[in-house]
């Protein structure tokens, strides 16, 4: 053998011990953390025990070539103190319209002679510990300073058409909503980071979303209400009242939108939770409920909200118009 008996490494604890370790880390570790000499090393690769993914990074062997095995090989080779960042970090956190497959990270700019082959990685003078958080065991920039970073990403310049800047906007107050809907991050949160990141390419976009979210925003909980609202909007319909809550003593339950002066409900349905018969038969019953409390309940089905967006406004106008002339 190329290292001869007396040479092979004990393939005992510390073979356990790079197994647990790899386990841990979606089966990837990095040189400085095996504990294995020279001899020992290459041992294990000869052997295919161990697969060089870069210079000081290894897979253990039969470790599925997942998305995260690739963010944690990138974060080791990357160094310590990196972190998972941009779309990759959207990924992490599970925020909607920003494809993660290519990994992201970010690392202090005061290190010098970083690895980054396995990644995109860039620096920064800015970033605070509170801008950081673990999930899933990887160091990542939490959601508030992500959404910040994601607007920076593909921002289009100001000589861009204003429909190109619309649609980069319009995709950063999804990710927020998003985010304010699940309770990911708070209006507080996001205004201390804008707080500290002037000049930053992308905040414009971020603090134009902030002005129309103040304090008791309440964000739409899917993309069918974001839908309903960008159709409203649109057609120059009042801006309904979202996830409000009926029957204090008695409770009813919480409707999607409320157009107050109107006593109007509008329900926007999705075909998986309204389609079966148990379900079509709470939502009667809860109809039935906020019309005895003197209110008209519209139903809006997904379809209809995405091929005859023009016919739902229409309905709602309609609706309105009536509401109005019942008062009058």
């Amino acid at each position: 053998m190329y290292l001869g008996a007396a040479r092979l490494p004990d393939m005992g604890d510390p073979d356990r011990t790079l197994a647990a370790l790899a386990a841990s880390q979606h089966g990837v570790v990095h040189r400085r953390q095996l504990g294995l000499d020279r001899d020992a090393l290459r041992w294990r690769l000869e052997r295919g025990r161990l697969v060089r993914l870069a210079r000081d990074v290894f897979a253990v062997a039969g470790a599925p070539a997942t998305w995260e095995r690739s963010l944690w090989a990138a974060h080791l080779e990357a160094g310590p103190d990196s972190v998972v960042a941009g779309r990759s970090a959207a990924r992490l956190h599970g925020l909607p319209g920003w494809p993660g497959e290519r990994v992201e990270l970010l690392a202090p700019r005061r290190a010098t002679g970083r690895a980054a082959s396995l990644g995109t990685l860039r620096t920064t003078l800015d970033l605070p510990g509170e801008h950081v958080i673990d999930v899933r065991g990887l160091p990542c920039t939490r959601v508030a300073r992500t959404l910040v970073d994601l607007a920076g990403i593909g921002a289009p310049g100001e000589r861009r058409s204003a429909a190109v800047r619309g649609a980069h906007e319009a995709r950063v107050a999804r990710a927020v909503d998003h985010a304010l809907a699940r309770s990911l991050v708070t209006i507080p949160e996001l205004e201390a980071v804008l707080a500290g990141a002037r000049g930053r390419r992308g905040v414009a976009a971020v603090r134009r979303v902030m002005a129309e979210r103040a304090p008791g925003y309440v964000a739409p909980e899917s993309g069918l209400e974001r839908r309903f609202l960008e159709v409203c909007r649109a057609a120059g319909l009042p801006e309904p009242r979202r996830q409000v809550v009926f029957g204090a003593e008695a409770p009813i339950g919480r409707v999607d939108f409320f157009f107050a002066a109107h006593g109007l409900v509008v329900e926007v349905d999705g075909a998986p939770f309204h389609d079966g018969l148990v379900d079509r038969e709470r939502d009667r019953r809860r109809d039935n409920e906020l019309a005895a409390l003197g209110l008209r309940v519209l139903r809006v089905r997904a379809p209809e909200l995405r091929r005859a967006p023009d016919g739902v406004a229409a309905l709602v106008r309609a609706a309105l118009d009536a509401a109005r002339r019942r008062a009058a």
